[in-house]
């Protein structure tokens, strides 16, 4: 904030950050930044010859700065404020780009707070995971643990020199089972696991681990079955409800209530049943229900 406040006083606005930089450890004013821990000698000529390059593009990533968002007045205008600061930012100085990631339903809260983040839409890129991707993920997380453990000689040729990029599935196979059953139909290990986890990648490592330290127990088995994921599925089922109540409680204060009617219930409902039992367990018990971002009176659907 000190920078940006000094580029406006100095007339720097844009100019390239890194040239304001520049500007900045030579001014003298009373908003004058501390510089501590500086190891290199001259650190206005190292800037001056990163800026010369003149096709550098600094990157600031900034990660979940909605951890401890509460919907409430004060919550929103600091992140809707840090975001409107992240595009002048952008906009003023050449050479930054600025990745920010939040979550939806945050989003949705705070853009109907704010209306300046209207001018904020034509940048948000939602993040999916494909089953390709989701793959090759849990290949490299295999592959790395390998490594770790220095278990070598696997796949044909030796942990150490097999892309996990190229043939997910073979590696996958060295810690799971060939073929996973649910509900009647085979699936390999890495769409099995996308279909329990929701292909949510910090769900998948979690549930895998439990897994795997299950797997453990059994001194005569070398790959995760079946079995092994359903004596952990309790576990991971509450640290996942425990997620979904913490990442849209901000956005549908009633979603433990609505997700506690389908506890120990069927796996399968015909639409009109569907729509009956949220109707009548739920919209009649809480009439006046709200979901942030909707716009409209809530129904069953």
């Amino acid at each position: 904030m000190s920078m940006v406040e000094i580029a406006e006083l100095a007339g720097y606005k844009g100019r390239s950050l890194i040239g304001s930089l520049i500007d900045r450890i030579r001014i003298k004013l009373p908003l004058e930044l501390e510089r501590r821990e500086i190891t290199i000698p001259d650190p206005t000529a190292l800037l001056k010859r990163f800026d010369e390059l003149n096709d550098y593009k600094a990157w600031i990533l900034i990660d979940d700065i909605d951890a401890t968002f509460i919907n409430n007045q004060k919550s929103c205008l600091q992140i809707s404020t840090f975001l409107s600061c992240c595009r002048k930012m952008v906009t003023d100085f050449r050479g930054i780009s600025i990745r920010v990631s939040i979550r939806s339903d945050v989003w949705s809260v705070i853009n109907r707070v704010d209306e300046a983040l209207d001018k904020c839409e034509q940048y948000i890129t939602e993040i999916t995971w494909d089953q390709v991707d989701f793959s090759k993920m849990l290949a490299f997380k295999i592959h790395s643990y390998f490594k770790r453990k220095n278990i070598l000689g696997l796949y044909g040729s030796g942990a150490s020199k097999t892309d996990p990029t190229e043939n997910p599935e073979v590696v996958i196979r060295e810690l799971f089972a060939s073929g996973f059953n649910y509900l009647g139909e085979l699936y390999t290990p890495s769409e099995y696991i996308y279909l329990l986890t929701d292909g949510r990648p910090r769900w998948a490592i979690n549930l895998c681990k439990r897994a795997l330290r299950n797997l453990k127990k059994e001194a005569n088995r070398r790959v995760i079955g079946s079995e092994h994921f359903d004596a952990v599925l309790k576990d991971y089922g509450k640290s996942r409800l425990a997620d979904l109540y913490k990442e849209y409680g901000q956005q549908f204060p009633k979603i433990e209530n609505l997700i506690q009617l389908f506890l120990n219930g069927s796996a399968y409902f015909r639409t009109e049943d569907l729509l009956y039992l949220v109707d009548d367990r739920f919209i009649k018990i809480y009439p006046n229900i709200e979901v942030e971002g909707s716009g409209k009176e809530i129904d069953c659907v």
